[in-house]
Order: structure tokens, then sequence, then C-alpha cells
């Protein structure tokens, strides 16, 4: 991991991803690769920590490293899950304790003490997890023409989901905010989520997706 505190002109080179982990009842020091970073706040933030024997895979254990000055040191901890078997795939924190951490297994958890606890959530969203505000949040089935959409309005407790079908290939979105969201994929394609009245009918390049809650009453 390399910061910065110049606007990017200069960085330096704060940590080289190992943990120190119990697998198969035998202690062992892993390398490991950051795959995703998550900062809900400039000072605490949190990575996917990927095990460098599996190349860029994100198979066991499920390692998550966090930071709690801004990046300036890191921590690598174990995440959700049985340690010889799960990893993680993507990591989402709505503030610096609340976070969701979704596994290989298609397990989603919970967290509201920063990751010293985690509690299973009957939910298999897909790999890529944003939450617009700490209510609403998505789960997308992304690498897919159509890709099962998991939504909560309730900061994760209870999730649903619906099948969004697209002319190709979704492979990423971006959430900014309950009522926008926008997704890209194969052949320049970019499709933009909007909240609109129910007696709007659908035209010729409109999809049908879930409802969410007016923006007006996010916080």
């Amino acid at each position: 991991i390399y910061r910065t505190t110049d606007g990017g002109r200069t960085w330096k080179d704060i940590w080289t991803c190992s943990a120190k982990v119990s697998l198969g009842g035998l202690s062992r020091e892993l390398g490991c690769h950051i795959a995703q970073f998550n900062f809900p706040t400039p000072t605490v933030g949190y990575a996917v920590a990927k095990n460098n024997a599996f190349g860029m895979g994100s198979e066991p254990p499920p390692l998550i490293a966090k930071t709690t000055d801004g990046g300036e040191s890191w921590e690598a901890m174990m995440g959700p899950g049985v340690a010889d078997k799960d990893g993680v795939t993507s990591v989402f924190f709505v503030n610096e304790q609340t976070g969701f951490v979704r596994l290989t297994s298609e397990k989603l958890h919970m967290t509201s003490d920063g990751g010293k606890t985690w509690r299973g959530i009957v939910a298999s969203p897909g790999k890529a997890i944003r939450f617009a505000d700490p209510g609403v949040g998505w789960g997308v089935e992304v690498g897919r023409r159509d890709p099962e959409v998991w939504f909560t309005t309730d900061g994760g407790s209870r999730w649903s989901s619906r099948r969004v079908r697209f002319p190709t290939t979704v492979r990423a979105f971006s959430f900014p905010r309950r009522d926008r969201a926008y997704f890209v994929g194969d052949h320049g394609m970019v499709f933009r989520y909007s909240v609109v009245p129910a007696s709007r009918s659908l035209g010729p390049n409109d999809i049908a997706a879930p409802a969410m809650p007016a923006a007006s009453t996010a916080r």
C-alpha cells in the first residue's frame, strides 16, 4: 500500500500485506495483496486482503485489512466465515463501525463494532456491494447480462432481490445516492438509474428496476 498526502505528487510505501493466521490447526504467516479499499471516513478504512497463494483469487482465509489513522498504518484481521474455506469478495462500511462483508460462499455478514464481531444476514447478494447512505444499499452480480440485484432499505437487516436484464454484460456499478445509480458494461453500455413516478411508462431504452425510497428521506 502506498499513501499520498499532497494530492498524488509523491507517494510513501506504507505496508506490505501479510497476516498471521491459524489454518488447519497450524499457525502461518501469509503474504497477501489488497483488492479493494473502502474508507467510510478520512481516518478509518477497510480493505479486502487476498491470499497470495491463490494468485488473484479470493479464497481462504477471509482477511480484512483496517486502518484507523488515515492509512498511515494497517493491520490484517480475520473476517467472518470458516477460516479454511471462505474468502472475502467485497467489503463496504457505511460508517466507522457498521459494515458488510460478502464471502466466496456467497454469504453476507454484518458488523456493528468495526469488525470485532460479525453476524450472518439472510441474503446472498452479488460480489459488488454499495450503499448510497446508511439505509439503502445494493448488491449486484457483476459479470452477467441479467444480474440479480439485491437491495435493502433498512440498513442491511433485510434484503430483497430482483433480476434485471441489460442489453449486454454488466461490469461495474456506482451508487452515489439512493435515487441515482450507474451501470456500465461491454460495448460502451451506460445505464442511469432514477426513481420516477409509478405512472410513468417505460421508454424504448428503459429497463424496470427496484424502487427505492425517495431521496428526500435520506439522511
